[in-house]
């Protein structure tokens, strides 16, 4: 079945990791679960951790933009016990609050410091986009940007790209195959309907023939070589 944005939360039962899902639709979720298999009752108590625990970690980034009597825009990492280290202000508590709850937990915590000030707090996926791009490697994505969006943040499809022959991958495992990752990109899916989070990877597809391409040219400059060597040889 090709995925859609009705569907795709649907998919393989990655919607219980969207990353910006909010705590009602995740509570929800978790006491739908919690009446049905084993599996899902596990699932069941994994989101429920999530809702407690919240969502950031140790090395995750989000991108802080403040607008009025302080200014700013910057990239600023979670430290160990899930807290920000800003300058000028100390530690702010991230523990408990999910992707979806951070803008107005941002605005309430530095409004404490930082008068009539706008405050755009955007959590950031770390994903590699890898293949045939013009700048495969790791990079840090707002979640509500479209795949095809991600790959123009690599440089764009190299002449040797296909497309249609991509696929997303979580670890080793093929998150969506080259069907459904086409299908994303021409809906316009954003990187969180896709459920996508930290480590996943963009693998851009290439043309087939590519390869014989480079191994006929490297024969050919061989062949010239020895032609060339033997014909000194004879002289």
């Amino acid at each position: 079945m090709l995925l859609t944005p009705r569907l795709i939360a649907g998919a393989q039962g990655y919607e219980a990791m969207q990353p910006m899902a909010t705590r009602a639709d995740l509570a929800a979720l978790a006491d739908r679960l919690a009446r049905g298999t084993d599996k899902d009752r596990n699932r069941a108590s994994a989101l429920r951790a999530r809702l407690k625990e919240g969502d950031f970690r140790a090395g995750d980034r989000i991108r802080l933009v403040l607008e009025g009597n302080v200014t700013q825009d910057d990239t600023v990492s979670v430290i160990a016990g899930s807290k920000l280290l800003l300058k000028d202000i100390g530690e702010i508590p991230l523990a408990g609050v999910l992707r979806s709850e951070l803008q107005p937990h941002m605005t309430k915590e530095l409004g404490r410091y930082i008068k009539d000030v706008r405050v755009r707090a955007t959590p950031l996926v770390r994903l590699s986009i890898l293949g045939p791009v013009g700048r495969p490697g790791f990079y840090y994505m707002p979640p509500d940007i479209p795949v095809s969006d991600a790959l123009m943040r690599a440089g764009g499809p190299a002449n040797n790209a296909d497309l249609g022959r991509s696929v997303i991958r979580r670890n080793t495992a093929e998150l969506y195959d080259s069907r459904n990752t086409r299908t994303a990109m021409n809906e316009g899916l954003t990187l969180d309907q896709l459920s996508l989070r930290d480590g996943d990877s963009i693998e851009v597809g290439e043309k087939t023939g590519g390869n014989w391409a480079k191994i006929a040219s490297v024969v050919g400059v061989a062949t010239s070589l020895i032609w060339a060597l033997t014909y000194v040889g004879r002289r």
